[in-house]
C-alpha cells in the first residue's frame, strides 16, 4: 500500500502481511494506522517519508510481527512534521526491530506521545532544529542502535517525564526497558 502527498487516508482494523518491502509506504503523508496487524515486512511494517504537517499522525493499538533481521515495525524520516505524532498502545515481536526507527530534521515544533510497548529507535541521527521545540510526552523510549546514534538539538528538547512513567534514554541492548528491541532474544 502506497499514499503519496497530502491525503485523507486512515487504516483501521486491518491486517497488513508478507511485503516485499514496506507494508504501508507513504510520502509526505500521516496515514493513521490504528488496531491493525501488520507481520511479515521486508524492511518496515510502515514507512513514513515525510509527515502531511496537516495531520496528525496516529499508530496505535497495533500488533506488529516483524520475521527478518534487519527489518523493523516502522520508520518515521522526519523533515516537515504535524504538530502531533501519537505512537501508544502497541505491542511488537520477532526477530527483526520491534520499534520504531525515527530519524532525519524535526523542524517544526512537534509534540512526541511514547511508550515502552513499541520504542523509538535512533539508528543514525535525529535532530531539533534551531528554534523549533520537540516536546516528548512521559512513558516514552527511546533507544540508541549503534555508535551513530545521536539525538542533536540545536533548538528545544523538553522532556518531561513522571515518577510513574519516565522518559527513558538508553541502549537498544537494554531488554529491561521496553523489550528485545533487536530481537536477538
Amino acid at each position: 500500500l502506497k499514499v503519496y502527498g497530502p491525503a485523507d487516508v486512515a487504516v483501521d482494523q486491518t491486517t497488513l502481511r508478507q511485503s516485499w518491502n514496506d507494508g504501508l509506504f507513504a510520502g509526505n503523508a500521516s496515514v493513521s494506522v490504528t488496531r491493525s496487524r501488520i507481520a511479515d515486512h521486508g524492511a518496515h511494517g510502515l514507512n513514513y517519508q515525510g509527515l502531511d504537517p496537516s495531520t496528525d499522525l496516529v499508530l496505535g493499538d497495533n500488533v506488529f510481527t516483524t520475521a527478518k533481521a534487519g527489518s523493523v515495525a516502522a520508520r518515521i524520516g522526519f523533515g516537515t512534521s504535524p504538530a502531533l505524532v501519537r505512537v501508544v498502545g502497541n505491542q511488537a515481536a520477532g526477530s527483526g526491530g520491534n520499534g520504531v526507527r525515527i530519524e532525519g530534521r524535526v523542524d517544526t515544533d512537534l509534540d512526541l506521545e511514547g511508550d515502552s510497548g513499541l520504542p523509538f529507535l535512533l539508528p543514525t541521527s535525529l535532530s531539533v532544529a534551531p528554534s523549533t521545540t520537540l516536546r516528548v510526552a512521559p512513558g516514552a523510549v527511546f533507544k540508541a542502535d549503534g555508535c551513530g546514534a545521536k539525538l542533536v538539538v540545536e533548538g528545544t528538547l523538553t522532556a518531561a517525564g513522571t515518577a510513574g512513567a519516565p522518559v527513558v534514554f538508553t541502549s537498544i541492548h537494554d531488554d529491561a526497558i521496553a523489550g528485545d528491541s533487536n530481537g536477538n532474544g
